[in-house]
């Protein structure tokens, strides 16, 4: 995986699940999130979560990709009664987490959760009405 950030073996390791975004009949990745379901916590814990080079920044050839990755999430959540997830930002990044996903900061950590209504608000503008795709 040529010109990605991050090295996606690691999460792996560590116990996290990746997930890919993929179109419909196209193999194209166009992002990727690594999540671990803590049942202990009732939450779904993100660990990474990067779109495909091809579209990082304004001139990206997908905008959402990054929106779609967290309500994902969000949306695992919810189907499993938790309607938790939690991820440690980048401190650059607060602002826009919290600007466009909802996402609210734990104190002044880089501890970041989606709950309540911004979760639902989150999954529903990704997903809809839809309850059982995985």
């Amino acid at each position: 995986m040529r010109n990605w950030k991050f090295d996606w073996i690691l999460p792996v390791t560590q116990g996290y699940e990746v997930y890919a975004l993929m179109l419909e009949k196209d193999d194209d990745l166009q992002g990727l999130i690594a999540l671990k379901d803590e049942q202990s916590n009732m939450a779904i814990h993100i660990d990474v979560v990067e779109t495909a080079p091809h579209n990082y920044g304004s001139y990206g050839k997908y905008e959402g990709v990054g929106g779609h990755l967290f309500a994902f999430a969000g949306k695992m959540s919810i189907e499993k009664g938790y309607g938790f997830i939690y991820f440690d930002a980048k401190t650059d990044l607060i602002g826009y987490y919290k600007k466009k996903l909802g996402a609210k900061q734990l104190g002044t950590s880089q501890r970041m959760i989606l709950e309540g209504e911004e979760l639902l608000r989150l999954v529903e503008a990704y997903y809809g009405g839809e309850q059982d795709e995985k």
